[in-house]
């Protein structure tokens, strides 16, 4: 893939370089991710707590890290309250909102009877819920929803929309001080990889 490649060429170039929210398991880089299995568990068990057992899931593209890792959480969740995995249930591969939007809009024709849908980015579940109000569904009433990133508009959806938050703030501070030791140690550095963990953040569309 490109990205590949780009990331391959700055290290032939030994040039200071850290990964922010995403990494590649067959490029041995410096990095700092919010662990997105753990927030994908954390979103599908609150749901599942609440009553859902047929949770939709629109992913993002799995070629991201963060994406799988959000599906692995939720699968995770599924078998840990002993919930059977639907192959069916787990639609989108995009990272658009018209898509989730449309998706939303395909998939409430297939009746899959789900009751709640788990999105991979607050993009995503903003689209999806404008499928459900276009379809006079009530969110959280028929539909619960929740979201991931905790982006601006989150807090201000109609409902204010429950969400995993990413800790912007400390993932931006935690990068600058990679990167700038990085660039004062770089011919003795080891690799440096951590992780943060996200947290969920509760409103009123779940």
């Amino acid at each position: 893939q490109e990205e590949n490649r780009d990331i391959l060429d700055l290290k032939e170039k030994r040039i200071p370089f850290v990964l922010v929210a995403r990494h590649f398991d067959n490029i041995q880089t410096n990095y700092i991710v919010i662990e997105d299995i753990i927030g994908g568990f954390l979103a599908t068990e609150y749901l599942i707590k609440k009553g859902h057992r047929r949770i939709l899931h629109i992913n993002g593209p799995l070629h991201i890290s963060s994406a799988w890792e959000r599906l692995a959480g939720y699968k995770r969740a599924l078998l840990e309250y002993g919930i059977e995995y639907d192959q069916k249930l787990v639609k989108g591969n995009t990272t658009e909102m018209e898509e989730a939007y449309k998706l939303t809009k395909k998939i409430l024709s297939e009746e899959l009877n789900f009751t709640a849908i788990f999105a991979f980015g607050d993009v995503l579940a903003l689209g999806a819920m404008h499928a459900l109000s276009e379809a006079k569904l009530r969110i959280p009433d028929d539909i619960a929803v929740v979201g991931y990133d905790d982006i601006e508009f989150a807090r201000v959806a109609h409902p204010p929309l429950t969400t995993v938050r990413i800790p912007r703030y400390q993932l931006g501070r935690e990068a600058i001080n990679l990167l700038v030791d990085e660039i004062i140690e770089k011919s003795s550095r080891k690799l440096c990889q951590k992780t943060i963990k996200p947290e969920l953040v509760i409103r009123e569309s779940s």
